[in-house]
């Protein structure tokens, strides 16, 4: 594990479920180097991480000290990565980076996340996370970022080569963020369970003063686009339906949480409309996913989140 910043206790955690052996190995050994410590949150069951294959996939890296927490079930991606923080806490870690498993840092990506955090801590400016600039592994185009709303306006822009851009938002995956941040801001709610987990995070931490920013010198390759199919010329991400049924349910429960902006909420209305309409329409499986996707609207206004639980229709 890397010694090259004493001062700093920088510890990332991943979180599986059911990874793929090469992603997850390869996400390993590109951290190694960069961290003071790693711990996988296995969401899965044991054997996904020590079955033959993923076993002999990890034999190199896990001799190197990389730590394994099974889990026993799929709690969800905002309890695993509480479950890790407060393991990387009791580590003596300073800072935090959670990671989705089909990603891959860059050898300079935390080393440059620390040092955009102190400059901006130098400088007296709160700081509630930054993170990297995310870059498909198979083009090697930029992700486009949501530009910090100011104005009351949603924009979207490319992530900046170099420096720093405010942002309204960040993904969970590659974020550094300092011990002392969460202690003030809290975790994520486990109870989104997975999707909207990182904007509500960001925009909490945002409602008590503490912005977020992308570091366009820190670089993540994401697998951006791995389940994405054209239909008329439109990109669309290729979800199962009990996906669909967190982000609507998600989307709606967050309409009555303060912190979240009023540009946000609107435009999160407009997306939550046309999800439904075009999702309904044009993809698979539709017999199941309408059910599901009504569900989640249901469930998210009445406020009925964790896991999802089968309820009769419209109960």
């Amino acid at each position: 594990m890397s010694t090259n910043i004493p001062t700093d206790a920088v510890w990332a955690v991943i979180v599986a479920y059911h990874p793929d052996p090469a992603l997850l190995d390869a996400l390993v050994r590109s951290l190694v180097p960069q961290v003071q410590g790693l711990v996988i949150m296995n969401n899965g069951h044991a054997t996904d991480l020590h079955g033959t294959a993923r076993e002999n996939s990890l034999n190199n890296t896990l001799a190197e000290g990389v730590n394994i927490v099974n889990l026993g079930k799929n709690i969800g991606v905002a309890a695993a990565v509480n479950q890790g923080i407060d393991y990387v806490r009791s580590k003596g870690a300073t800072h935090v980076v959670p990671f989705d498993q089909d990603s891959e840092a860059d050898p300079a990506m935390v080393a440059e996340l620390l040092h955009a955090m102190h400059a901006l801590q130098d400088n007296g400016q709160p700081v509630g996370a930054v993170g990297p600039r995310y870059v498909d592994r198979r083009t090697g185009i930029s992700a486009r970022v949501l530009a910090a709303d100011t104005q009351h306006c949603r924009k979207t822009m490319d992530a900046p080569l170099e420096g720093l851009l405010e942002v309204d938002m960040l993904i969970t995956s590659g974020c550094l963020i300092d011990i002392r941040t969460l202690d003030r801001v809290g975790g994520m709610r486990d109870d989104l369970f997975i999707d909207h987990v990182d904007m509500e995070w960001c925009f909490r931490a945002r409602s008590c003063g503490y912005p977020v920013y992308v570091v366009g010198s820190a670089v993540l390759k994401h697998a951006i686009g791995d389940h994405i199919k054209n239909f008329f010329g439109l990109k669309v991400i290729m979800h199962s339906p009990i996906r669909h049924y967190y982000m609507l349910r998600n989307g709606m429960a967050l309409q009555r949480v303060p912190h979240m902006s009023p540009t946000w909420r609107r435009n999160m209305r407009l997306t939550m409309t046309k999800q439904f309409i075009f999702y309904s329409l044009f993809l698979p499986h539709r017999r199941k996913r309408i059910p599901m996707m009504m569900q989640g609207l249901i469930d998210g206004w009445k406020g009925r989140l964790g896991p999802y639980t089968k309820r009769p229709f419209f109960f």
